[in-house]
């Protein structure tokens, strides 16, 4: 089989459960049937609890995946007392109906935040994704090797989260052609990182060797790219009101950041903060223009357009301005 094909494996587990509730009272069984679906459902919220504990997921997020996991316990127990009440009948009782809705309402609840949290990542994992490079061939440059060690580390665990966010972004996604883009991209940044830190140490040591040179600026090319490629393909597999809810909440956090490195005159953390806000902005009007490729051209998706570039060059151009001021 594929390695890279089939649907993520969090998204399907869901689905599965979901089916899985629909029973014929006749036939239940409530010792086989409650051991089949707690089990199931223990094993989507110990992949909801991962989710909920990494570390780009916000505490506000992270307690409402406790409590959707929570909620869908509860309505399982309901279920399955229900089912107690119903085994032998031909009809489900309005009480059984009732449980069997109840329990899809908490499973679509428990998906919306979980693709929340995964929005969450993407919205910080790729935001910053040319600053590790471009650190590490700055330090080659200089032929410094202790520092390009400190720089080859951090552009490693920057590549490890690119592809770590890339799988989770997978695990809730159903897009089975989207997942096995997303894998293959991802697999493609794991086998190209250590061959552009390989480039790194090469110029760390010949920083003047023209060939040297050349080989780094093609390994940057190509880790471009396929950055870019990823990018893509996970915003392929993320819905657009998803990634625009979250991205509104990081940039209102970022902004209140800025408030207050402004009220305590810290010159650095307002400039960083700052730099998150044009950088979440970028990504905003990168996402729109894409979606806007999906429908056929008419006034509304003119509009967007013209909005977004309001966006780019006004607001980003202001913002520039301010913090070089």
């Amino acid at each position: 089989t594929d390695v890279y094909s089939g649907a993520g494996e969090l998204a399907a587990a869901l689905d599965d459960f979901d089916e899985g509730i629909v029973m014929d009272p006749l036939t239940y069984s409530d010792k086989r049937s409650r051991q089949l679906l707690e089990e199931r459902l223990e094993s989507i919220i110990s992949a909801a609890a991962l989710m909920a504990d990494a570390d780009c997921t916000r505490d506000e997020r992270r307690e409402r995946i406790v409590a959707e996991c929570n909620a869908v316990r509860q309505a399982l127990q309901d279920l399955l007392s229900e089912y107690m009440s119903n085994m032998g009948q031909k009809e489900n009782s309005s009480g059984l109906d009732r449980a069997i809705d109840q329990m899809c309402r908490k499973t679509r609840d428990l998906r919306r935040q979980l693709r929340k949290a995964v929005v969450d990542h993407v919205s910080d994992s790729f935001l910053e994704s040319t600053t590790p490079l471009i650190d590490l061939i700055e330090a080659a440059r200089s032929g410094n090797e202790k520092k390009v060690r400190e720089k080859a580390e951090i552009f490693t665990k920057h590549a490890e989260k690119l592809v770590e966010v890339a799988n989770l972004v997978c695990s809730m996604s159903n897009n089975e052609d989207g997942v096995k883009m997303v894998r293959y991209a991802a697999a493609q940044i794991e086998s190209l990182c250590p061959q552009v830190i390989n480039a790194a140490s090469i110029l760390t040591v010949r920083p003047n060797s023209k060939v040297a040179q050349e080989n780094m600026s093609a390994y940057r090319q190509a880790w471009e790219v396929q950055v870019r490629i990823l990018t893509e393909a996970v915003d392929d597999i993320t819905t657009i009101d998803d990634f625009l809810a979250v991205s509104e909440n990081h940039i209102l956090e970022d902004v209140n950041k800025c408030v207050m490195a402004l009220q305590v005159g810290d010159a650095k953390d307002l400039r960083a903060t700052a730099g998150s806000i044009h950088g979440r902005s970028s990504r905003v009007c990168n996402v729109v223009e894409a979606e806007m490729d999906n429908y056929e051209p008419c006034i509304y998706t003119k509009r967007v357009l013209e909005a977004v570039k309001v966006l780019r060059e006004q607001v980003m151009v202001k913002f520039e301005q301010r913090v070089d001021a």
